[in-house]
């Protein structure tokens, strides 16, 4: 059952609509993954079933590196090159160019998720942080993280106390390695600035902001779409 809340939309000019925003139960990692095949009573062990699955990421790796896609049963995987050429016969130049890697859901996949998922609407009231705005302001592109550099966000609900380890801002890589961000400058109901990690590994990343709210559970809440630390770890200037 995939819970949900509605919440006014801020960005209908002052019309009485609400949004629908999810209201995740958690994030399952890899180990939850395999935890729950080995439920299921499969006769691999969990040491046949890392093997296999780190085998799979790898072949995945290398054939979007040879320049091919790869289309699975759940997502379909490509790269995309981003940046401004001057004319038909400029070159790709690692300072103004770079190789983005793109995943995007196959039709399978999505077709699957809207016939099945049943949902089940919570209390209207129930505050959960929003992250609704990223702003990279070292560039053009509101989608690049930039190692080292100052970001903002903006939405609602998003203060959190930033002595209490499991409330703040956190980066999920694709492999669900969790980065907590520590470098928070402004910390408000409506906006964070931050200070993004120089050490990321570039890549996509999915922003998570966790906040306590009263002597509730820590609750969640997502920044649509994902984030990317460039391969050439900067923001590119985009021409």
């Amino acid at each position: 059952m995939i819970d949900f809340g509605l919440y006014k939309n801020k960005v209908t000019n002052g019309k009485n609509l609400f949004r629908a925003i999810v209201l995740p139960k958690g994030t399952a990692t890899l180990d939850d993954v395999i935890d729950r095949m080995l439920e299921q009573g499969t006769t691999l062990t969990r040491q046949d079933i890392m093997a296999v699955l780190d085998l799979f990421f790898q072949t995945i790796m290398m054939l979007i590196l040879e320049g091919r896609n790869v289309t699975t049963p759940l997502v379909n995987f490509g790269v995309t090159i981003k940046g401004n050429f001057l004319s038909q016969y400029d070159s790709f130049d690692k300072a103004r160019h770079w190789v983005r890697a793109r995943v995007n859901a196959n039709k399978q996949f999505r077709n699957k998720i809207k016939a099945q998922a049943k949902v089940q609407q919570q209390k209207a009231n129930r505050p959960m942080p929003q992250p609704e705005e990223y702003l990279n302001p070292t560039g053009n592109d509101n989608s690049i993280l930039p190692p080292g550099g100052g970001a903002k966000l903006r939405g609602h609900n998003l203060q959190f106390d930033v002595a209490d380890p499991e409330q703040g801002i956190f980066l999920i890589a694709n492999d669900q390695t969790r980065t907590r961000i520590d470098g928070v400058l402004h910390n408000t109901a409506r906006e964070l600035i931050f200070l993004v990690p120089a050490d990321l590994t570039a890549g996509e990343y999915t922003l998570e902001v966790r906040a306590r709210f009263g002597n509730d559970n820590v609750r969640s809440g997502f920044l649509e779409g994902t984030l990317t630390v460039p391969e050439n770890g900067s923001s590119p200037t985009i021409l």
